[in-house]
């Protein structure tokens, strides 16, 4: 679900910047920690597990297919989003806090 929010802002974006003259001929690449979501994005299938998943949730795979977005994987102890979204440990939370703030 958030990965179709994201995929939704980042086709305004990139049609926002078209229109500003800034296009872009690479696709963009929004990183997800969640292989899963990543699989469904390359590969829709339509199975058991995945049919209580509405169809506006699928606008990333038509993303994908048209190769505006691309969605490699980033391991959770590197997802500088989880410091926004989740709750961490203090190692991690200071280490991420570091990284947001350029700390050295």
């Amino acid at each position: 679900m958030a990965a179709s929010e994201a995929a939704k802002s980042t086709s305004y974006y990139r049609q926002l910047f078209e229109e500003l003259g800034f296009a872009t001929p690479e696709p963009t690449t929004t990183y997800m920690d969640n292989k899963a979501a990543i699989d469904l994005a390359y590969n829709p299938e339509h199975h058991r597990r995945t049919k209580h998943i509405t169809r506006r949730h699928f606008f990333i795979c038509e993303l994908v297919e048209d190769h505006s977005i691309t969605v490699p994987y980033i391991p959770s102890a590197d997802n500088i989003a989880d410091f926004f979204t989740k709750i961490l440990s203090n190692k991690d939370f200071f280490r991420l806090r570091n990284i947001i703030m350029n700390i050295a």
